[in-house]
């Protein structure tokens, strides 16, 4: 052993966030914290004050009698142990396009926003002190001015980012539904907040994000904020362009229309589904006559099945416009109908009703699809509704106008953060529509936050793992972790 060589019996008593220097035969602990280097991208260690030493007969001894800066000796663990476990594939394709730090804090960032909703970089560290992730993952670096440029770098040098667009298109079924989601901002230096098409509704300037979404898999694949001034249907033509796109099948709502993004959802041999506004001639001819060819039942689960009536009114020059009518909607909405005239609420008559009625429950469909049938193109639009679900999680579990960035290309990095977040969200309620135990995201955070894990004698136990929640847990893969001389191993409880 060397002249200045700490045993590994002495390295394993020092505490978190420390180094332990030899002198002779005395080991002193010194902090150790990690400074974020932009030039470098990434942190680069530094040593600080002296705070103790170590002896095999005592551990750790602190210097003076102060009680601050305590060891933690118990932390959160279940809900992180769950997304280490459930969605160990995401952190596999973030260490694929990032270096192995970078991906261990987008990673435990995702977890923190996951458990905590939409969190101030003031926060994170303190969070990510008192939870399993600092034990997991103990040479990441997260404090609040460390934290800004690590988003900022994120945001800036987006390499790494498009190889993970990438990947995420390679893996995808290539079946994307594609909308805006309006993001409320309160804030007067951010570049991306303005006053937007949704200003009267939300009384507020707001920033768009754009979302590419798997239909089929049900995961994010590509997210980009854009500033609030701009419409969705503009947005697309820069952001489809981010990485190639080719041979997919592209799902939106009618606030995409343009005769411009036509011909972009047509190129690279893709195909695209969308819905024709009533105001447009195509929409209006579609439905003069409404003459059915047919039928069919469509299950929107086991337990949701519907007759839906069909017609093709036009088939020219690679484009189809297809009708459907479902009569079960239909019925229902002519039911409401009635019952606002009943009630003589301003608007509703019977006149207006003749009207209307026979476009009651009515969809018009144009595609350029030549190999789908009319059952699927109905069943791939109806799909698009996944990404409704996913954008609803966003405005429920993470609150924008808390987040109080200003630079352009933080948000942007946050983005991707977000991104992976809405990925866990998705696994994680895969995993509960297939346990006998059923949890929204809501209640299985709460589940597992009983879950902590306790430091006794410099081993970390679970405790809080009743039978009852052990049960309750089996199909969502909590782990039990015990210590071992190379680190923290965990086995499945």
């Amino acid at each position: 052993m060397g002249k200045f060589s700490v045993p590994e019996e002495i390295r394993k008593l020092k505490p978190e966030g420390s180094i332990v220097k030899r002198f002779h035969d005395k080991f002193y602990v010194y902090e150790w914290t990690g400074v974020w280097s932009k030039e470098d991208k990434k942190s680069k260690a530094k040593s600080g004050k002296l705070i103790g030493k170590i002896t095999l007969e005592d551990g750790f001894i602190r210097n003076g009698t102060e009680l601050t800066e305590e060891k933690i000796l118990i932390k959160e663990y279940g809900t992180y142990s769950m997304l280490e476990n459930l969605c160990s594939d995401i952190l596999g394709y973030l260490k694929l396009c990032f270096d192995i730090e970078t991906a261990n804090t987008i990673f435990s960032l995702a977890c923190i926003n996951f458990t905590e909703g939409l969190t101030a970089l003031k926060n994170y560290k303190k969070i990510y002190d008192y939870s399993y992730l600092s034990e997991r993952f103990p040479n990441i670096h997260i404090s609040k001015n460390t934290l800004s440029l690590f988003l900022e770098d994120l945001g800036s040098k987006l390499n790494p980012t498009y190889k993970f667009y990438d990947l995420m298109i390679e893996k995808s079924s290539k079946n994307y539904a594609i909308d805006g989601h309006v993001i409320p901002s309160f804030s007067k230096e951010n570049d991306l907040t303005k006053f937007g098409n949704k200003y009267s509704k939300i009384d507020s300037k707001q920033m768009n994000l754009l979302a590419l979404f798997d239909v089929i898999t049900k995961q994010p694949i590509m997210s980009k904020i854009y500033d609030g001034s701009q419409l969705d249907k503009t947005s697309v033509k820069e952001f489809l362009t981010l990485r190639p796109i080719e041979n997919t099948l592209i799902i939106m709502d009618s606030g995409f229309f343009s005769k411009e993004n036509i011909e972009l959802f047509s190129t690279n041999s893709n195909s695209y589904i969308i819905p024709l506004s009533e105001n447009y001639i195509d929409y209006k001819e579609a439905v003069k006559e409404l003459k059915y060819d047919g039928d069919f039942v469509y299950e929107s689960c086991e337990k949701d099945k519907k007759l839906i009536n069909y017609y093709i009114h036009k088939q020219s020059s690679g484009v189809s416009i297809y009708v459907f009518q479902d009569k079960q909607l239909a019925d229902k909405l002519k039911i409401e109908y009635l019952s606002c005239i009943k009630n003589n609420i301003k608007g509703y008559s019977d006149e207006k009703l003749k009207e209307i009625e026979k476009t009651l429950g009515v969809i018009v469909l144009q595609t350029n699809s030549e190999s789908l049938t009319f059952k699927e193109i109905f069943e791939f639009y109806k799909k698009r509704w996944g990404i409704e679900t996913y954008f609803n999680g966003v405005k429920n579990s993470l609150d924008f106008t808390a987040l109080g960035l200003q630079n352009y290309y933080e948000i942007q990095g946050l983005v991707l953060i977000l991104q992976i977040t809405g990925m866990m969200w998705q696994q994680v309620i895969a995993t509960s529509k297939k346990s006998i135990k059923k949890f929204s995201i809501k209640d299985v955070i709460t589940e597992t936050r009983f879950i902590k894990i306790l430091k006794l004698y410099n081993e970390w136990k679970v405790t809080n793992m009743s039978a009852n929640v052990t049960e309750n847990l089996k199909d969502y893969k909590v782990s039990k972790i015990f210590k071992t001389n190379c680190g923290l191993a965990a086995v499945t409880i």
